[in-house]
């Protein structure tokens, strides 16, 4: 189960296809959505159902869910 918004972030960024599918807000348990910039170099992580949202820029790495699911996703 996912704690905090640094665990959605880590599971998005190295988590496997069905870690990632099975990511929830760690607020609320809500729906996740994500998406990265055309450059690849920033990505926004937002709750669907409380509006949480992290934003990161200056990326070094390409997170696997882009690997998945492309630049941007909805996870149920």
């Amino acid at each position: 189960m996912t704690k905090t918004i640094d665990d959605v972030i880590d599971t998005l960024f190295d988590g496997n296809k069905e870690d990632i599918e099975n990511v929830k807000c760690p607020n609320c348990n809500g729906t996740i959505s994500y998406a990265l910039s055309d450059d690849m170099k920033s990505m926004t992580v937002r709750c669907i159902d409380c509006g949480e949202s992290v934003h990161m820029g200056k990326l070094i790495e390409k997170p696997n869910c882009f690997e998945y699911f492309g630049l941007e996703h909805k996870i149920n």
